[in-house]
């Protein structure tokens, strides 16, 4: 019999598939297959046609897992299949098992079935990826998907019944399918496994072996009792379905999100859909979310989830479907937005999108790992390191979930190239899957500073993020609220937005290289490693490390469980990179196999593992002559523990035996390598080199050739190609330079500074206000002369040359307004942070500026006034108060500075200590008198500057020292925003207690501003406590009046807005100062907040304590909060308020514009169909007489013109106020699109406007090319 083909229109159910197995259980059920038919145009999609018991049903499958792949395949099955009233997402799913083991048959187990049912807000389904960590143990899921429609939930009812009373189909339809499948040769086994293959380990316990599927190696002792199924058929379960684009494998998680949510099940397409498609989710359960995954089960768990799925069906009848609305109608605005897209529009909004990521990712670190890792790898000798790679270490690391490796390894092993492997097989491996996170950081000594805790953590998510094609949205939120202030996230913050962004990723790889050169002295990597560890508890990630041999580095990994591997270099890898090297040496020795081999043995011998002392004994054979030379050499290379030292020293020999010109070119080198604070570019050190004490001018003959200087350095420095940097060899290098840095170097900071000096006085004019940088070519060392001259002078205490030199060499003071800007947070002017030498500074305000002790103490005894005061009244103590320099504030008072001197903004040096956040200082001033209570113009006092302004330990410590000594100064701090600051930075920095200290010994307000905080953060334990203990819910921040119900209402936090509004605050309480216009209209409501942001539970609960949505941004400009959510496009946020208020044509205060022309004049289509879906009259004209399609068309938005075209049978031609028709605003615009759509929809070009102009004239006369080409594309005359 031939089998039946229908009409694209006669298939009225769509059944969704993901996999292969899921497919065939769908075939196997089908009780008649039908014809293929083609698909519609851009329809990538394959399907299965056929017909279960009475219904014509399409098959599909996505073309790939996760959430993206699911919404595109459905779209396009809709828009080939335009009938089909539901859909039913059938196929296997991974379980989550029950607290509790002991009720078989409510327990869950594998081959059960779960199908998604409502629970509390959430609509069947949770969208996890969209969620975030509030705390460590607290997931917040913020995205609400939609229920299924009411035809599916009754029918599930139904069909729950008919099983409860053994009933139903269900195990009918198993056997046929089983029976079916069996038959085929090539099928997979779909029978049931046994409940011996049923193996549920607790969550603590890992898969053994990533190589084998099978747990015959896992400890079977680890396996969870539970007690026996009866029978062999599947439980229905219904309840939550955690949907997201990563496959869940961390049991840890799972049992996490279990609690929070009680959810049933994890998979991951259904997220995709919910929102759009009327759907029901069914789902057979083949494995228990956890990394000991197994595929026996899932071809089962895909029949049994048919089976249910064919039952259902039997259920619906064909009448009840024909009365269900089509789901094209759901999903029109996903269809046109895939349909009809428009690539100018699109490309216009990519080059926006990208301009505004590289702005985040910018703002999150600019750190660039990346140049370490091209130099590092660039480094390896090829085919090495490969034993790690394949070692079973890597190995589990690379394959299980959640793993921790620290490799360990004595200096010079290569534990960084290492790394750099590793990081390249990372990224050959996954940089092409978006749901693998992979970031590094390479741990540098010589960048301890930069290296801080916030840096390294923003460094890790800007890594993840430039891997995903969209910034995960906590990231952009976190910009948009941190980078408005001025301000970078806390650790806390980027801890809790970086277990976001892992969480949504299948498995995050980290790596960290070079533990133990991260400072250590200030905690900073053991904050790192609880934050990783922190991290690894939340989120799938596996850490690797390495680290030499430090204590404390292996007790905290071994504490967290983790697995560790020695790196040595193999002896082979060596010998690949001698002989690598030595077909780059001298005939005598290359050409020569048996010296070859004399030396490739002895130094494998000698070095015993360490990559680096090989390269450093080959390094010190390139000066041999003779093949005796050579041999002697190798008899004598170091070895052992102090091998790095003899060879640096033999290195230092080799330098110091070199011609006088070649000595002194190498030492100098070296100095400049070793002693500086930053390293130098090549050209940065070619000009320092060229500077002597004979130089008169800058001659580029001068510089020696860079090749020449790390010959002559014996091998001790070398070239970073990618960062163009030269460093030292090795971190073993710099260690034994700081060890004998006195003995090569002696007094180079002294002869650095005289250089700098030097090179400033030589490169550009010697006064006035030209003075300029000097020529381009030598460019490279002025930004390290001009701002490091003072520091190495500082650093040779007993030099006073430079106090001379400063003194009698005003060339050098001409580079104060390049290089002196001194920076405090006590207002505008010029304090600002950026203004020329101001007048009247004296040359004591120039030695304190460069921090020369030696310096001030000279000026001072040759009779300086110490109370001198610059153009800004700022003595030389309030410069030294803001640059921090101790000795010289200390020198100063015991000079006699006036330590309350007050400036011309009202600072005393106090203000500047504090405000620029050096305890150090602030305890010196104290103690010398120091007026704690003295406030500046703009009132604020010391203490709150140290509040409100530092963002790292410091400020806690300026805060002990105030608050341990002066807690009485608390009551003095009236300003409200100081107030509301410093409530602010205790609620992030400190405990509760400190808190509650704060809140007793400030003023009044202090409560209520923590109120404002804790209903910000949605805190609402904090709420309660606070609002039971009198702080005030009416109480407005500064500057912006803002109240705690406003800013819960903003930062989406539903449960605090709730709270707020059944304690009685008022739902239209309106902004004191917030954003109010130029005629000073302010008001805007918590409503107009919560709409801004498209926040659906702040705005339902405002309006259902009876928010009046007229009050919503209630100025001149716009009417009600409609008028605003239109103008925005936020479409949610207009059904709800047409829920509560079916007044959709109402006109605003000024314009009046309705919603619909709003939406329409900004070219937001989803709104603009809304609104005419719900009636919206778009013949109603605003106070100039425009209609919509008028301001669509003169703005481009062709889409919403089509779409308001559809719905305007007449009237196209329709003239404002002005006689202007939309075709003429379209022209007038230069909408070459617009036009044509217009003309091609009837629109009369030679209606003229009030001053005898028609459409094309306008087109004409603004030389409107894209107009005038479609009114002749459609055949209107065009001529000038």
């Amino acid at each position: 019999m031939a089998p039946r083909k229908l009409d694209y229109d006669a298939y009225t159910v769509g059944w969704v598939c993901a996999v292969e197995c899921e497919l065939n259980a769908a075939r196997a059920l089908l009780d008649e297959k039908d014809e293929n038919l083609e698909p519609a145009l851009h329809d990538g999609n394959l399907y299965l046609l056929g017909r279960f018991e009475k219904h014509n049903v399409v098959i599909t499958s996505t073309t790939g897992y996760g959430t993206n792949s699911a919404t595109q395949a459905v779209t396009n099955m809709i828009r080939t299949f335009p009938n089909i009233r539901f859909g039913l997402m059938v196929g296997i799913g991974g379980a989550v098992p029950g607290e509790s083991p002991c009720q078989p048959m409510k327990d869950i187990r594998l081959g059960d079935i779960v199908v998604s049912e409502p629970k509390g807000n959430h609509g069947g389904v949770l969208n996890y990826d969209m969620g975030k960590w509030r705390n460590d143990r607290e997931f917040s899921i913020e995205s609400h998907l939609n229920s299924p429609p009411s035809i599916l939930r009754q029918a599930v009812t139904q069909l729950r019944l008919e099983q409860r009373f053994g009933e139903g189909k269900m195990s009918h339809y198993t056997e046929q399918a089983l029976d079916l499948l069996h038959s085929l040769a090539d099928a997979e086994d779909a029978s049931f496994p046994g409940w011996e293959e049923d193996r549920l380990f607790k969550a603590d316990y890992g898969h053994v072996n990533p190589t084998h599927e099978h747990c015959r190696e896992c400890d079977s002792t680890e396996i969870v009792e539970r007690l026996a199924r009866p029978s062999n058929t599947p439980v229905v379960h219904y309840g939550l379905i955690a949907s997201g684009n990563a496959v869940m494998r961390s049991a840890t998680l799972r049992d996490r999100l279990r609690n929070a949510w009680n959810i049933k099940c994890f998979e991951m397409e259904a997220a995709g859909l919910m929102n759009h498609f009327p759907c029901l989710v069914i789902r057979g359960l083949c494995d228990y979310s956890d990394s000991h995954k197994t595929g026996r089960w899932q071809a089962y768990a895909a029949v049994v989830a048919a089976a249910y799925a064919k039952d259902l069906l039997r259920i619906i009848g064909l009448e009840r479907i024909k009365s269900t609305e089509v789901a094209t109608d759901n999903m029109k605005d996903v269809i046109n937005a895939i349909s009809h897209v428009d690539d100018g529009v699109q490309k216009l909004k990519k080059t926006i999108d990208d301009t505004y990521r590289r702005k985040i990712l910018d703002w999150l670190s600019l750190i660039d790992h990346e140049s370490e890792q091209i130099d590092f790898f660039a480094t390896r000798q090829e085919n090495t390191g490969q034993w790690f790679l394949d070692s079973n270490e890597f190995q589990r690391w690379l394959n299980e979930p959640n793993q921790t490796l620290l490799c360990q390894g004595i200096p010079g092993a290569g534990k960084t190239v290492m790394t750099s492997i590793v990081v390249h097989d990372l990224y050959q491996r996954f940089s092409r899957v978006n749901s693998i996170g992979i970031a590094y950081v390479y741990g540098n000594f010589l960048r301890r500073n930069e290296q801080q805790l916030p840096a390294i953590l923003s460094s890790l998510l800007k890594q993840l993020c430039q891997l995903l094609p969209e910034l995960p949205a906590c990231v952009t939120e976190a910009y948009e609220r941190f980078w408005t202030h001025r301000i970078h996230p806390s650790p806390e913050k980027l801890l809790q937005i970086l277990g976001t962004v892992m969480t949504s990723c299948r498995k995050t790889y980290v790596v960290v290289d070079a533990l133990d050169e991260i400072e250590t002295s200030d905690g900073t990597c053991r904050q790192l490693l609880a934050a990783l560890f922190r991290l690894k508890d939340i989120a799938p990630m596996s850490l690797m490390a390495s680290s030499r041999h430090v204590a404390d580095i292996t007790s905290t990994f071994r504490r967290n469980g983790s697995h560790f591997i020695e790196i040595r270099a193999l002896d082979n890898d060596i010998r690949s990179y001698i002989d690598a090297q030595l077909n780059k040496a001298r005939l005598f020795v290359s050409e020569d196999q048996e010296l070859r081999s004399s030396i490739k043995e002895t130094i494998v011998h000698a070095v015993d593992g360490m990559f680096l002392l090989a390269k450093l004994h080959l390094d010190s054979l390139g000066d041999k002559i003779c093949k005796g030379d050579v041999k002697r050499a190798l008899k004598n290379l170091p070895t052992g523990a102090d091998a790095y030292d003899r060879v640096y020293d033999e290195s230092m020999f080799r330098v110091q035996s070199q011609t006088e010109n070649l000595k002194n070119l190498a030492r100098r080198a070296l100095m400049w390598t070793v002693c500086t604070k930053k390293l130098l570019t090549v050209e940065g050190l070619q000009q320092a080199l060229a500077i002597t004490s004979t130089t008169k001018t800058l001659d580029a003959d001068n510089m020696p050739d860079i090749d020449l200087v790390i010959e002559v350095c014996s091998g001790l420095i070398k070239f970073d190609e990618k960062s163009k940097v030269i460093r030292l060899v090795h971190f073993t290098a710099q260690e034994y330079f700081q060890r004998k840095w006195k003995m090569w170097f002696g007094d180079a900071n002294s002869e650095i500074a005289w250089v700098c000096v030097s090179y400033l006085s030589l490169g550009t004019p010697k006064l006035g206000n030209d003075t300029e940088a000097p020529d381009s070519q030598w460019s490279s060392l002025y930004d390290y002369a001009s701002l490091n001259w003072q520091y190495h002078a500082r650093l040779d205490p007993t030099d006073d040359t430079f106090t001379r030199r400063l003194l009698e060499d005003p060339s050098v003071v001409a580079h104060w307004d390049r290089t002196t800007s001194p920076r405090c947070f006590c207002g505008d002017g010029p304090s600002s942070g950026c203004f020329k030498a101001p007048t009247n500074a004296s040359p004591l305000h120039f030695a304190v500026y460069h921090g020369t002790e030696t310096s001030v103490k000279l000026l001072l005894e040759q009779g300086s006034d110490c109370n001198k005061e610059d153009k800004y009244q700022r003595t030389p103590l309030a410069w030294a108060a803001e640059r921090s320099a101790v000795p010289a504030a200390r020198a100063l008072l015991d000079a006699g500075a006036n330590v309350n001197h007050v400036d011309y903004l009202g600072c005393t040096p106090l203000s500047y200590a504090a405000g620029m956040g050096n305890p150090e200082i602030v305890q010196l001033l104290l103690e010398r008198g120091a007026n704690v209570e003295r406030k500046d113009n703009s009132g604020q006092a010391p203490f709150v500057k140290a509040c409100s302004r530092w963002e790292n330990s410091d400020r806690d410590a300026i805060m002990d020292l105030f608050l341990t000594r002066y807690t009485d100064i608390l009551a003095l701090i009236m300003d409200p925003e100081a107030l509301d600051e410093m409530v602010q930075w205790a609620r992030a920095n400190k405990g509760d207690d400190f808190v509650r200290m704060i809140e007793e010994k400030s003023p009044p307000e202090a409560k209520s501003a923590s109120l404002l905080v804790a209903s910000r953060e949605g805190d609402l334990d904090d709420v309660k406590r606070l609002l039971k203990e009198g702080a005030n819910p009416d109480y407005r921040d500064p500057p912006w009046g803002r109240s705690p119900l406003s800013q819960a209402a903003e930062y989406n936090e539903t449960a605090v807005v709730s709270h707020l509004l059944e304690h009685g605050v008022c739902p239209d309480m309106l902004d004191v100062n917030g954003y109010a216009d130029s005629q000073n209209n302010a008001g805007l409501t918590p409503l107009w907040w919560a709409i801004r942001n498209g926040n659906v539970g702040p705005t339902r609960a405002l309006l259902n304590h009876g928010a009046d949505p007229y009050k919503a941004g209630q100025n001149k400009e716009k009417g009600g909060a409609i008028h605003w959510a239109a103008e925005i496009g936020r479409t949610e946020m207009i059904k709800i308020l047409l829920e509560k208020d079916p007044q959709i044509n109402e006109r605003d205060n000024y314009h009046q514009q309705t919603p619909l022309s709003w939406a329409a004049e900004r070219g937001h289509l989803q709104s603009v169909r809304l609104l005419l879906d719900h009636g919206a009259d778009q013949k109603l004209a605003d106070k100039n007489g425009r209609q919509p399609l008028s301001w669509a068309a003169q703005n481009g938005h062709e889409q919403v013109v089509s779409c308001l075209l559809g719905e305007l049978e007449e009237d196209i031609d329709l003239q404002d106020n002005t006689g202007k028709t939309p075709l003429c605003y379209a022209a007038l615009g230069g909408r070459g699109e617009v036009v044509g759509v217009l003309l091609s929809k009837g629109a009369d070009h030679s209606v003229k406007d009030q001053d005898g102009r028609d459409a094309l004239q306008y087109a004409l006369q603004n030389g409107k090319k894209a107009a005038i080409g479609a009114f002749s594309a459609n055949g209107i005359a065009v001529s000038n």
